[in-house]
């Protein structure tokens, strides 16, 4: 998303048209496919860059890498560290529960890694429950560098040996061999897209799944490079029309659910490789070269990076001005441009004749400066200016509950509810079960007997199963066994495996059927007298038939399936519903904001009415415990009771409040018939 210089007046208006899909998608939700914009970039630079480096070897014999190098990391970087700079400033001002996680995502950026960061994010369980990171978007920048790395090194030695075979006359002419290479590395990394669909993720985000899209704009370049002046001239100029509607198209129909980049991307690729190889000797050449296009594309490097900081920023701190967010992208854009990008290029390159001109024109640029400059202040002060904090609301304190404790704990989520002010400091985790939770990291687990608590001699048995919900109910369950001489507790939660007969439609390369297959044969062996299931009921699973996915009543269905299997080996089955989603504490507390912003409904979906329908009509013994008292009140939860934050994300109960809140668990267990205090 890179350099401009001397480039054809389309080329800009092809980046032109990118960012504005890319940016319209995130904003606004459409057009569907404008992630596609970031495809038809790679197209772009993989062209760009390659035009450079053989325009450099015709003209003296030779490319210098290093001299390549060096003009990509001070066109790239100072506008990159620019803007992560910015960002890291005003998130650790405006939300700094998200601080850390911003840090390591800005390193990871400035290092050039943050496609691989973000890979990993998407595999690590929890990390998937996070909020959007405000520099996500710079994996595609970190692809792109990559690809600068090795690409001019692997052209440059294809040169060389097209040379050396010509010499010999044995080979044919240089640029066919660059042409072979490029093709067979595309039909590698095409090859290396197809075999990640089952791995979305890494297919999405990883350099060996993209770079043919940059080697695609790679080959056009040759075959640009090799064409004579008079043969471009005879181009059909229909082509690059047909080029141009294949790239709109893409971004109008192809939905973001079509698996990425392969087949999603295709259509773009194919639409701007056409431009780029007809678009100079067409009409288009006019259309794209439109100067309010031109001047779009110019900035369109800082224009991509500073609207996902914007978006996820304004968003979180000022949710009532939406319509701050494109405007004031376009401000900060078109600023960086003007005071970063350009004078960063005409320095890079002062023996420029070209730069020295564009030098002289950012110096009369100082108008267009301070008028933006102007107009960002009063954007962003007419925002704060008219930002109303959420009040707080007063709640219904009398309903009944299970007893002294759950009734305790009510107050202080409807405290939390009314509250003003936050507390002086927000507990969140619990340094004497530290470790509790890992009995169920699918990498890490710990042995059985490490996750056995309470007294070895105890009369009876309880197992816990589910996913990391019913993990998240460890903190809760342990003192109480632990307190008691009668109980003992197995726990056997797996992460990321609803206990649920059906397989998720999003967790590729996790064989959940065999998880629970195991935790059966398991909870048969234990022969306990109660299994206590809970798992996260919202996930979308796939239908029993594996064509789309199952609705409410087949995953309940699948969940009373499971249920009847455990209960073949206990005498009763309990299963505690999933806590109601809340407010992410690191994004929803703001340093201008207050409590009430962080308060969620407590919906209860249809779903949750299906699950109790199915667990009441099996014939074992199941009784379904309603937790959503033990975390809202009056239809709303809170982000903290007491000085305990109550959620980690949006699902998962920290172990702080989980641990607080056991005895109000212990009543309604009591109520359904289960005694372990």
């Amino acid at each position: 998303m890179g350099d401009h210089q001397r480039l054809r007046s389309d080329i800009q208006g092809l980046r032109a048209l990118a960012v504005l899909a890319v940016v319209l998608d995130h904003f606004f939700g459409a057009p569907r496919g404008g992630f596609l914009g970031v495809d038809v970039f790679f197209v772009v630079s993989g062209f760009v860059i390659t035009a450079q480096l053989l325009s450099e070897h015709e003209r003296s014999g030779r490319v210098s890498l290093p001299r390549f190098w060096w003009r990509r990391l001070t066109r790239l970087v100072p506008v990159l560290l620019t803007v992560l700079l910015v960002t890291v400033v005003v998130v650790g001002l405006t939300t700094p529960g998200r601080l850390a996680g911003v840090l390591v995502d800005a390193a990871a950026a400035a290092l050039s890694v943050a496609n691989w960061r973000f890979i990993q994010n998407g595999t690590d369980y929890f990390a998937s429950f996070a909020a959007t990171s405000p520099l996500q978007h710079t994996w595609s920048l970190s692809v792109e560098e990559q690809f600068y790395v090795v690409w001019p090194a692997l052209l440059l030695v294809s040169l060389g040996l097209g040379a050396r075979l010509r010499r010999r006359g044995t080979g044919r002419p240089r640029l066919a061999l660059v042409a072979i290479v490029a093709i067979a590395a595309m039909v590698v990394s095409v090859g290396a897209a197809v075999t990640m669909l089952g791995d979305p993720t890494t297919a999405y985000f990883s350099t060996v799944s993209r770079a043919w899209e940059l080697l695609a704009g790679a080959v056009v370049a040759i075959v640009v490079h090799r064409r004579r002046a008079s043969e471009g001239s005879r181009a059909v100029p229909v082509v690059a029309l047909l080029g141009t509607a294949l790239i709109v198209l893409s971004f109008l129909v192809v939905d973001p659910d079509v698996p990425a980049p392969v087949p999603a991307a295709l259509g773009a690729v194919f639409g701007t490789c056409l431009v780029l190889s007809y678009g100079a000797a067409s009409r288009m050449r006019s259309v794209l070269g439109w100067r309010p296009l031109v001047s779009l594309g110019n900035a369109s490097y800082p224009i991509y990076l500073w609207h996902l900081p914007v978006l996820v920023v304004v968003t979180a701190v000022l949710p009532g001005s939406p319509w701050l967010t494109l405007p004031l992208t376009a401000a900060l854009g078109i600023l960086t441009h003007l005071l970063v990008e350009e004078p960063v290029r005409a320095w890079g390159r002062r023996r420029s004749s070209v730069d020295r001109e564009r030098s002289r024109a950012s110096r009369g640029s100082r108008a267009t400066v301070g008028i933006v400059s102007l107009l960002c202040a009063v954007m962003v002060g007419t925002a704060l200016w008219t930002h109303e904090p959420t009040r707080p609301t007063t709640v219904d304190r009398g309903a009944p509950t299970a007893g002294p404790l759950s009734a305790a704990l009510r107050d202080d989520l409807a405290t939390a509810l009314e509250a003003t002010e936050w507390p002086e400091k927000l507990e969140a985790h619990d340094p004497e079960l530290r470790g509790v939770r890992e009995c169920g990291d699918r990498d890490h687990r710990p042995t059985v007997r490490d996750c056995t608590f309470g007294s070895p001699d105890a009369a009876k048995t309880a197992v816990l199963v589910g996913d990391s919900i019913a993990g998240a109910w460890l903190e809760a369950l342990v003192p109480l066994v632990e307190h008691s001489s009668e109980w003992r507790l197995l726990a056997l939660p797996r992460n990321g495996c609803p206990f649920i007969a059906l397989d998720l439609a999003h967790a590729p390369g996790r064989d959940c059927a065999r998880e629970r297959a195991a935790v059966v044969a398991a909870v048969g062996s234990a022969h306990p007298e109660l299994v206590i299931v809970s798992s996260r009921d919202s996930a979308e699973f796939l239908a029993p038939d594996g064509v789309g996915t199952a609705d409410d009543e087949q995953v309940a269905e699948a969940a009373a399936t499971m249920h009847r299997r455990v209960g073949a080996h206990a005498d009763q089955v309990v299963v505690l519903t999933a806590p109601p989603v809340g407010a992410d504490l690191r994004t929803c507390r703001t340093t201008v904001g207050g409590p009430a912003d962080c308060v969620e409904p407590a919906r209860s979906g249809s779903r949750d009415a299906a699950l109790a329908r199915a667990a009441h009509s099996n014939s074992t013994a199941t009784s379904v415990v309603d937790t959503s008292q033990l975390v809202a009140v009056d239809g709303l939860t809170p982000a903290f009771a007491g000085n305990r934050a109550v959620r980690e994300d949006t699902v998962h109960l920290t172990p702080a409040f989980s641990r607080s809140i056991g005895p109000a668990l212990a009543e309604l267990l009591a109520d359904a018939g289960v005694r372990l205090m």
